[in-house]
């Protein structure tokens, strides 16, 4: 449901819609990224497993590149293999989802770090954040990756990405959403009339708002409760 979500998203985006499902559930980098895909190849669920794909074997150098700073060229490039052919990646390289594009950030932004381009780092941690906010868990640790306390420009440059989203947030109408309402987390209580303030669930679409398809899936455990009850 989750890819779906994304096709729909990247449509809107690919039509001229920048701001769709604004403010933000989940953080925007990737729909937004497979929207211009969409706009260039054409909306279609290859053009975003192709764009995974992409991304998936951009990881894997940059994880190969990584893995130099600590191994010799041989166990480098095993190391890289394993990765590459490991049956949990190559379904990520397959799908419309969110990972490959997280991953080939994170290990850019550690690449970069190492190989002294502090404010590029920066730049790729940012967008890591704007991508799944849980990377803002690891920006305590690129000063020690740098070797030295970020200055200006490293600043700017992690925060660029992170105070766009927020504008976007903030002229929807949530000025209190930094990135995205979710947070990174997959695990939704929900505010909404139907929420019981327990129970983990999607906001549903519903045919009264602006936009028709809020989010292409239902609340899927409300949904299975109702059913349940009703084979009673």
């Amino acid at each position: 449901m989750d890819a779906r979500w994304h096709d729909v998203w990247a449509g809107l985006v690919s039509s001229g819609d920048l701001a769709a499902y604004s403010p933000y559930f989940r953080a925007p980098l990737y729909p937004w990224l497979l929207g211009l895909t969409y706009g260039v190849a054409g909306q279609s669920p290859w053009s975003g497993r192709m764009l995974s794909l992409l991304l998936s074997v951009v990881a894997v150098v940059a994880f190969h590149r990584l893995c130099l700073a600590w191994l010799d060229r041989g166990k480098s490039l095993l190391a890289a293999l394993l990765w590459a052919f490991w049956g949990t990646w190559v379904f990520y390289s397959c799908e419309l989802l969110i990972v490959p594009l997280y991953v080939v950030l994170l290990t850019l932004a550690f690449l970069q770090a190492y190989s002294g381009r502090k404010t590029s780092s920066s730049l790729f941690l940012g967008l890591a954040v704007i991508t799944r906010p849980t990377a803002l868990l690891l920006a305590p640790l690129l000063p020690v990756l740098q070797r030295s306390r970020p200055g200006p420009r490293e600043i700017v440059a992690f925060l660029a990405p992170i105070v766009l989203v927020f504008s976007v947030n903030a002229l929807s109408g949530d000025p209190g959403t930094i990135i995205s309402s979710q947070g990174g987390i997959n695990f939704y209580l929900g505010n909404g009339p139907e929420a019981d303030g327990f129970t983990a669930f999607a906001p549903s679409p519903s045919s009264t708002d602006d936009c028709p398809e809020r989010l292409p899936y239902v609340d899927n455990v409300h949904a299975s409760s109702r059913l349940i009850a009703g084979s009673d």
